[in-house]
């Protein structure tokens, strides 16, 4: 296996333990880390990236899905830690609308949960030779997106951040504080992002939204 950061650390969270579990018992027999540890927390986890990232290269396994909601934000908290992060999203979700939400952060690599030794292992040397990698099966869905052209528009990285700031019950003037944006500019993205999915009301969207995996 052309591997070449042989001193790197692997750091999973998910929150379903069993499967956690069992990830990491792989990652250890692949014998390609230094060390594999699995975060409980989202506070864990960012605490473990930065003592890993201050030691050498780490690769993040990070679940799409957290409780009931996504948890892509932490794709941008560990860049701001350290260049030296790679992040690999993991999940068991296939819908379309799901899967061009992952995309649309750029992750290092995209895997099923169902993926066998030989996915994890191209995966690992994909990113070690610096290019993105996307698992066989999510290759497949992406493949429906380009051809299908959805009439329906992609909402962006920004648009999502603030509809997970909605998402958790903050008005337009608590939204703008918490996102260092303008009234205006909360009130232009909610209005953007409501002529995107067809919705009528900051519920309706958050039901779309919902629905087809953004949140």
């Amino acid at each position: 296996m052309n591997f070449p950061h042989q001193l790197s650390a692997a750091l999973i969270y998910d929150d379903h333990k069993l499967f956690a579990q069992s990830f990491a018992s792989f990652l250890e027999r692949l014998g390609v880390f230094r060390q594999v540890r699995n975060a409980a927390s989202e506070e864990e986890a960012v605490r473990n990236l930065v003592g890993l990232a201050a030691e050498g290269h780490v690769y993040f396994f990070l679940d799409y899905q957290i409780g009931e909601s996504n948890a892509l934000h932490l794709l941008n908290d560990a860049r701001r830690i350290s260049r030296k992060i790679k992040v690999i999203v993991i999940t068991s979700l296939t819908r379309p609308a799901t899967i061009s939400n992952m995309l649309s952060y750029k992750p290092d690599a995209m895997i099923s949960k169902s993926s066998g030794a030989n996915v994890i292992t191209e995966c690992l040397e994909a990113i070690a030779g610096k290019r993105q990698y996307i698992c066989p099966a999510m290759q497949q869905i992406i493949s429906t997106l380009d051809t299908a052209k959805s009439e329906k528009q992609a909402f962006s990285q920004r648009e999502i951040e603030i509809l997970s700031l909605f998402d958790k019950g903050l008005s337009i003037i608590e939204a703008a504080d918490a996102a260092h944006l303008s009234r205006y500019t909360i009130v232009n993205h909610r209005s953007n992002m409501m002529k995107k999915s067809g919705t009528k009301s900051i519920v309706e969207l958050l039901a779309y939204a919902r629905r087809n995996g953004i949140l």
